[in-house]
């Protein structure tokens, strides 16, 4: 069984060790990807690790307070006066819930947010 991180020990490394025939291959096809695409083994493994992050959503901050989910790209003002992500409603939002098929977030009116508790596609 394989220890947990520490974030403060004196080696700032990360190492991958395969642990099934499936990793095993799965290692070597990094590497080939690595060779095919003129990269370094690093570069690769950094844009998966930001990738994990923005995934996420590390480093973490207040929640209660992030942007990504106040916001909206169409209308850059709070929640307060968007319109429900359904299409085709223009209800008044009332709540901002994840859709987890497409892990995107959306604001929701009265309607949807109660249907969206129903559902097990939503994290409200």
């Amino acid at each position: 069984m394989t220890r947990q991180a520490d974030p403060n020990a004196k080696l700032k490394r990360l190492i991958f060790i395969p642990k099934t025939p499936e990793e095993e291959q799965l290692s070597q096809n990094f590497k080939k990807l690595s060779i095919q695409d003129n990269l370094e083994v690093h570069d690769l493994l950094l844009e998966a690790i930001s990738l994990v992050f923005k995934q996420h959503h590390y480093p973490p901050g207040n929640p209660q307070l992030r942007l990504d989910m106040l916001l909206n790209a169409s209308n850059p003002h709070s929640i307060i006066n968007h319109h429900c992500g359904f299409k085709g409603c223009r209800e008044k939002a009332v709540v901002t819930a994840l859709f987890v098929n497409n892990g995107k977030t959306y604001a929701l009116c009265q309607r949807h947010f109660a249907e969206a508790k129903q559902s097990g596609s939503w994290r409200v």
